[in-house]
């Protein structure tokens, strides 16, 4: 018994370390990856969240989508599970809490909002449409091509319509303050992540290569490997199941860049970044670290399907509602941020997160 509850809280510690890793490159040297290709390619707020901040922190969701998939095959939708659980998570959590750490009430701009969730809105469409066409749900390698189709479309048509000029000044705090009060094993692991090239290194940008934006990728993604295996480990020992925690833990836990990296955006009263990179990525999660990620494997085996994807309906219109919910909690304000919009929004992952455990037990 000993040995079972030692080797529960050894999962649950590597858990909490992963997150706070992923938090850490996410709110650091990501951070400033996304502000120099904002800047470098006269991006706005709103088209920089959705595009390369968006790539960034879906990291792990592409990561998780390929373990899924590849290397936990028994369960082919635990990468859809996430990926959906995810953007519950982005659209309330990623959303509610930096709106707490706002200074004061910010204006939303209503036409970045109202594009990119409708592109976003767009994507849950196509989503439930192809898992829900034919006698029992599932998912052919064309229906995932489209939706792949759909997103590289939209992002080639931001970029070219991107607004000339100088991008919006949005250039990173320095957090170093933040550094008293951590353990000094914290210290020692943010201080080995620190050496993590950035745009300003001496190894950051290599004969016009972004080298250290791809570390900052590939660490991200590594991190989010031995997250899911833990997380899955920790799963199968309690008894739950890797779908519900996929849902959940899983969900939560790869959006903890997104969290971490519009944090600091919204101190500064730039909440517009942190909600077009909150709606950018579940549309890229949904078209790209999912679908784009499963083609391979749907030409492998014939499709996805399955119970686990059966499990997927009730989530997936979590998706429409939360989507008209958060929109209508921005119209009630006139496209201003209020405090208890922030509390409004927990509410309801944490009523996403009931529903679901109940209706898996």
């Amino acid at each position: 018994m000993s040995e079972f509850v030692l080797i529960l809280f050894s999962l649950f510690i590597i858990i909490s370390l992963m997150i706070h890793i992923i938090g850490t490159i996410a709110d650091g040297a990501f951070m400033e990856w996304t502000e120099y290709f904002k800047k470098k390619w006269g991006l706005s707020n709103f088209v920089a969240g959705e595009t390369i901040q968006a790539l960034g922190t879906s990291a792990p969701e592409i990561a998780i989508s390929i373990i899924g998939l590849y290397i936990l095959q028994e369960n082919p939708a635990l990468g859809m599970a996430t990926i959906i659980g995810s953007a519950v998570f982005q659209i309330t959590i990623v959303i509610g809490v930096p709106i707490l750490y706002a200074k004061k009430s910010a204006k939303i701009e209503p036409k970045g909002l109202l594009r990119t969730a409708s592109v976003y809105g767009g994507s849950v469409v196509l989503l439930w449409f192809f898992v829900q066409n034919g006698e029992t749900p599932n998912l052919l390698w064309w229906e995932l091509l489209i939706l792949a189709l759909y997103h590289i479309a939209y992002v080639i048509f931001l970029i070219v319509n991107r607004p000339k000029g100088k991008s919006e000044d949005d250039t990173p705090e320095n957090h170093d303050d933040e550094i008293e009060g951590k353990t000094l094993f914290v210290r020692v692991i943010d201080r080995m992540l620190s050496f993590i090239p950035t745009p300003k290194s001496k190894y950051g940008i290599m004969k016009g290569i972004p080298v250290g934006f791809l570390i900052t990728l590939i660490a991200i993604g590594a991190s989010s490997y031995v997250f899911v295996d833990a997380s899955v480990t920790f799963a199968e020992m309690i008894g739950i199941s890797s779908t519900l925690i996929a849902l959940t833990v899983l969900a939560g836990g790869s959006s903890m860049p997104e969290l971490f990296s519009n944090i600091p955006l919204a101190k500064k009263g730039n909440i517009d970044q942190a909600i077009g990179n909150a709606f950018g990525s579940n549309t890229l999660d949904i078209c790209i670290s999912f679908a784009l990620m499963s083609i391979p494997y749907t030409l492998m085996v014939g499709g996805i399907s399955g119970p686990d994807l059966e499990k997927m309906m009730t989530p997936i219109l979590f998706l429409f509602g939360y989507l008209f919910i958060v929109l209508l909690t921005f119209a009630l304000t006139k496209f201003k941020t209020k405090q208890w919009q922030g509390w409004f929004l927990i509410a309801l992952f944490i009523a996403f997160v009931v529903i679901n455990y109940f209706m898996e037990v």
